[in-house]
């Protein structure tokens, strides 16, 4: 074989591919480089201190119409918050992309009108909405009006999509916690967290391309995670009477099958019934489940999940939560100080058994 049988290029690579019959079509990959070939960005630190920014400016351009007065009326508001979203939607467009000073400028103007659009419109339309109810501090008032605005500017401004729906789900969670009778409050908070977690397996576990839906996705495991982290305070520092053995074995065993089925799909091109490692993770999974708290659970999901789909976001998010929810597991033993102690050193001298355990039989641990 020649050398120059070697070199490939991407036209011999593409032709390779379809020879071998690996895709059936080369229009959509070639339409993919050529479109990200010239593509540059901010990195993500600009992006964040952008997004501060227009925040602050947001914050900013309220203290001055609530000085004039603009906020008296919900009417106004409503109107006024139209208007400054529909002016971002338009400023948008207009924004071109160079990635220049000026287009960041922009960028970060449109990103302060939005927020400020969503604000006027959410506080204006839900005073609106209270009027028609018996209680007028209802706060499903404010997450249906954040729904509507969230909605009607989804398919036309991307720059906000995270944000609003976070905030949308957090308006949940505050709604069934403050506005659901004790009777049923565990019951909707469960019921809640199962349903986002159904979610996050959907986007990331099933659908291939999840980073059409990147905001949604997002969206739910962020807001997933501050669920997890209120049923934690609840349950290890509060003390609350009505989380208990309930809300702890129902998430406990959802995590645990979710991460089962998190295993299979990571396995499922291989015989795993006679294989070790993935035996050995199910036996894993089952004493998580059994011994461990939601919390850890969750972050260990997170890892795995954010290592399988090269999702750093995922593996920084589990990374930050990883000392929170063990310091919530360890402060809720019902034991004395030596003995979590021993319990720590005991944890340590398992998990280097495992990993010696592991090396001794060749498993990439």
């Amino acid at each position: 074989m020649y050398k120059s049988d070697l070199i490939m290029n991407a036209e011999n690579l593409m032709k390779s591919l379809l020879d071998s019959k690996l895709i059936q079509s080369d229009k959509e990959i070639s339409g993919f480089l050529i479109e990200n070939q010239s593509k540059r960005d901010f990195s993500i630190y600009l992006k964040i201190l952008g997004g501060i920014g227009a925040y602050i400016s947001a914050i900013c351009f309220i203290g001055f119409f609530g000085a004039f007065g603009f906020f008296d009326d919900k009417f106004t508001r409503v109107f006024l918050g139209i208007l400054f979203v529909s002016v971002a939607i338009f400023e948008n467009f207009l924004i071109k992309k160079n990635y220049s000073i000026k287009s960041s400028f922009l960028v970060q103007l449109s990103f302060a009108f939005m927020i400020l659009g969503k604000i006027m419109f959410v506080t204006g339309f839900g005073e609106f909405l209270s009027g028609f109810t018996m209680n007028p501090d209802n706060g499903w008032n404010y997450s249906l009006s954040l729904f509507l605005v969230t909605f009607g500017s989804y398919f036309f401004y991307d720059r906000d999509r995270f944000l609003s729906l976070f905030a949308f789900f957090i308006s949940i969670l505050i709604n069934i916690d403050s506005a659901i009778s004790d009777n049923y409050n565990e019951i909707f908070i469960n019921g809640y967290f199962l349903f986002q977690f159904i979610c996050i397996c959907i986007l990331f576990m099933i659908i291939r391309d999840s980073r059409k839906y990147f905001s949604i996705a997002y969206s739910f495991v962020f807001s997933l995670s501050v669920t997890v982290l209120f049923i934690t305070i609840k349950t290890a520092f509060i003390n609350d009477g009505d989380f208990g053995w309930i809300t702890w074995s129902f998430t406990n065993l959802i995590l645990s099958l979710g991460m089962i089925l998190l295993i299979c799909r990571i396995f499922e091109r291989r015989n795993v019934i006679n294989n070790k490692a993935f035996l050995g993770a199910l036996t894993g999974v089952f004493l998580l489940g059994v011994i461990s708290s939601s919390g850890i659970i969750f972050v260990i999901f997170l890892m795995i999940l954010g290592y399988w789909r090269h999702e750093k976001i995922l593996l920084v998010l589990s990374v930050l939560l990883m000392p929170v929810f063990l310091i919530s597991y360890f402060y809720s033993l019902d034991l004395l100080l030596l003995q979590k102690s021993i319990v720590l050193v005991i944890s340590g001298i398992l998990l280097l058994a495992i990993r010696f355990f592991l090396n001794k039989i060749s498993w990439d641990a």
